[in-house]
């Protein structure tokens, strides 16, 4: 076996039970073994909770393999002692964009098998099928689908998140007797989702018991540090205030996904920001909501409002998705059909409603802005992505 390909476990730590974890510390109970200021394990612990959330990923393995298997689970039960949502999230992300990483230098044999192991239905076929996808100096490209899932296995992966990306449709896949099959790239993306569902599950089983409060004291200190705050501050509470109970449906739905800490899709995220910016709120304010989701990163996220907003690339201020865009991404949570066919005509005809007879009770909000959309809620058409 080549070098890319030696599997290192101490980057893929939640592939070990927390028993295997007590066998590793020969009986002592873990919250013991870290209530020590100078235990390794927990000083580790505390520098991969300080790296997830100034940098998204956890630290490069420094210890022994059984050292890193017990700061990770440390770090979930100081997570669990926390009770902060938003950080299970958070680790959950960081882990398995890291075990992305190992998955691309490993062959498809061990990638199967680490599939199997997070408890999914999947193969390494003996003779993938190969899609012709275009022909280079007279020679025919294939696309080799050299993995398949059953059904069920593929959908309980793919039907949280990765659903909202065609890519990942039943009806966008190969699927004969039950099993769909799937090229290296995208079983690895769905691999890395899984790893992303086997971590955020965990949580639901582990049990945080005397956990000492001087490192629970440090690791709040690490959270106040890098902006991980409990609770979500209003939007009313921002500079330029806004009504949040005149938002439309598919918006409140949203920020509510956000403020708990998870993990938004790309669509949902330029529904918000376009929302946002385009009834006024600041980009100080937006980038500061979007501080609450796992993957956090104060420069891009900056970058990428301001874009939207006009004010770097081509200077284009977007709009929202369409209210029918919105209904075939299933992003709107409601049926029936919304009072407008943009969120931005539905928030100024909710807030209108709102108003009636309160005209002196606008807050910083004005008439021009309410009118300044149409019915439609269409001054021009929304862009699908964001370069």
């Amino acid at each position: 076996m080549s070098k890319r390909q030696v599997l290192d476990y101490r980057l893929l730590p939640f592939l070990f039970t927390i028993e295997e974890v007590r066998e590793f510390l020969k009986g002592a109970p873990l919250e013991q073994v870290i209530s020590s200021s100078e235990s390794p394990i927990r000083l580790r612990a505390l520098n991969n909770l300080r790296k997830i959330l100034s940098e998204g990923v956890p630290g490069d393995p420094e210890l022994p393999l059984e050292y890193e298997v017990a700061s990770y689970y440390a770090l979930i039960m100081i997570a669990k002692s926390l009770a902060e949502r938003r950080l299970y999230t958070r680790i959950s992300v960081a882990y398995s964009k890291r075990a992305r990483d190992v998955f691309n230098g490993l062959d498809e044999k061990i990638l199967a098998g680490l599939g199997r192991k997070l408890g999914l239905d999947v193969e390494l076929e003996k003779s993938p099928i190969k899609i012709p996808v275009s022909v280079k100096k007279g020679v025919v490209v294939y696309n080799t689908l050299s993995f398949s899932m059953g059904v069920k296995s593929y959908l309980s992966v793919v039907s949280q998140r990765l659903i909202q990306d065609k890519k990942y449709h039943i009806s966008s896949t190969i699927l004969d007797k039950g099993r769909v099959f799937l090229d290296r790239e995208t079983f690895i993306r769905v691999l890395e989702e899984a790893v992303y569902q086997y971590i955020l599950k965990s949580f639901d089983s582990i049990e945080p018991v005397g956990i000492d409060s001087g490192l629970l004291n440090e690791s709040r200190r690490i959270l106040e540090e890098l902006g991980l705050r409990t609770g979500g501050q209003s939007l009313e509470e921002h500079p330029k205030e806004v009504r949040e109970g005149a938002f439309p449906p598919c918006v409140k739905k949203v920020i509510e996904r956000l403020r708990s800490g998870e993990n938004i899709s790309h669509p949902e995220r330029f529904l918000l920001a376009t929302f946002l910016i385009n009834i006024g709120v600041d980009i100080d304010s937006i980038v500061e909501l979007f501080r609450n989701a796992p993957d956090f990163n104060e420069r891009i996220t900056r970058y990428q409002v301001e874009h939207l907003a006009g004010l770097r690339g081509g200077k284009k201020k977007y709009l929202p998705y369409s209210c029918d865009k919105l209904k075939s991404l299933g992003i709107c949570p409601i049926t029936d059909k919304c009072p407008g066919d943009n969120p931005l005509s539905v928030y100024y005809k909710n807030l209108k409603g709102a108003l009636k007879g309160q005209s002196n009770d606008r807050g910083n909000l004005s008439s021009e802005n309410i009118d300044s959309v149409d019915e439609d809620g269409e001054e021009e058409k929304s862009e699908d992505d964001v370069a």
